[in-house]
């Protein structure tokens, strides 16, 4: 519970008082839940108050489709612990262990468990949630197997042999690497197993992989419509030469890390042109499909830099050298009659050769 509750700073330490007052109750609901209990009164005083919110909780309970036997609000009220850790018991088994899949949610839990300690070289088939795990070897596997190596080689080499050690291990390293809570005491679990607590315990396992897989294929989405440097490239005449006084062009596309040409735009990339000419400023058009006409410039031939990045990182080819031609005063020149002569009042005509 107090791993939900947490959510909102509150906490359970005492099941027969706690949950007296329903608001503990209706808090824990809307969150495991997801939904809004609607209103309830989150500053009771009185017994009747009392009664009412257990009451909204437990009309919550069943209108989610869950069975309830020999518990009402009174029951939650007058602190009878056995009957709130059944309905504690039962909100785990909707909302936590029975999370993926239909049918039993013992079967289905074992059977994940399964799935995930099939590589490791512990003893087969994994029959329970009590004595199999008393070895320390299940334990240990099941919590390697969310991230292969961060506990012990399938061949289970880097146990001790001996169970409340490894136990005890494979608990820490889950409340290190995962933030598990250790919902369990090892020593309980390698000499007295309870087999709804072990079963709550792996169910936050399963919890963590589903949270996991879910937040791989966000990351997967995100790189898939992100442009990344390493493999978005410009092409066009504007990167290999320019003339001066005469726009210039080239295009900057957009791919991602997979090199998959991106259909979107927003990206801002940082373009940039040194020369004999200065600093030229160019104008980079956001089209919105992934593409990026850039158009420059210069006003002096010479050699030129031209600089493209994305997120303070050189695009694949960058920096480009572009060779810029143009008229250069040394080897320009000019002919005809009015170079040489002239009459007042008349025209005197010549040609200016421009030469680069």
């Amino acid at each position: 519970c107090n791993q939900f509750l947490a959510e909102r700073r509150l906490k359970i330490e005492n099941l027969e008082t706690d949950f007296k007052q329903g608001t503990q109750l209706c808090s824990l609901l809307e969150i495991i839940s997801s939904k809004s209990l609607g209103r309830w009164n989150q500053k009771p005083n009185t017994r009747y108050q009392f009664l009412e919110n257990n009451g909204i909780a437990i009309k919550f309970i069943k209108d989610e489709g869950l069975q309830l036997v020999g518990i009402g609000p009174e029951d939650i009220v007058d602190g009878k612990t056995k009957l709130i850790l059944g309905l504690i018991w039962t909100l785990i088994l909707r909302y936590q262990i029975n999370v993926i899949g239909e049918g039993s949610p013992k079967w289905e839990l074992l059977e994940w468990v399964r799935k995930q300690t099939a590589p490791y070289d512990i003893p087969k088939p994994l029959r329970n949630f009590t004595s199999d795990w008393q070895d320390g070897k299940t334990i240990s596997a099941l919590v390697d197997s969310l991230k292969p190596g961060v506990l012990t080689p399938h061949n289970m080499s880097a146990l001790s042999g001996d169970a409340l050690t490894d136990a005890e291990k494979a608990c820490q390293k889950a409340l290190d690497e995962y933030d598990i809570p250790i919902l369990m005491d090892p020593t309980d679990m390698v000499n007295t197993p309870d087999e709804l607590s072990l079963m709550t315990y792996v169910a936050a396992f399963r919890n963590w992989a589903s949270e996991d897989a879910r937040r791989n294929r966000e990351e997967l989405e995100r790189k898939k419509r992100t442009a990344d440097p390493a493999t978005c490239y410009a092409h066009g005449p504007g990167l290999e030469k320019a003339d001066t006084f005469t726009p210039a062009h080239f295009t900057i596309v957009a791919k991602n890390c997979f090199d998959d040409e991106l259909t979107a735009g927003g990206d801002q990339f940082d373009v940039s042109i040194h020369g004999p000419d200065g600093s030229v400023k160019p104008k980079v058009t956001d089209q919105g499909n992934g593409k990026y006409p850039v158009e420059y410039q210069v006003a002096k031939g010479g050699d030129y830099t031209v600089n493209i990045k994305l997120h303070g990182q050189d695009i694949k080819g960058s920096p480009y050298h572009v060779k810029a031609s143009g008229p250069n005063a040394g080897h320009s020149y000019a002919d005809g009659p009015g170079v040489k002569g002239a009459r007042a009042g008349q025209d005197a005509a010549f040609k200016i050769h421009s030469v680069d």
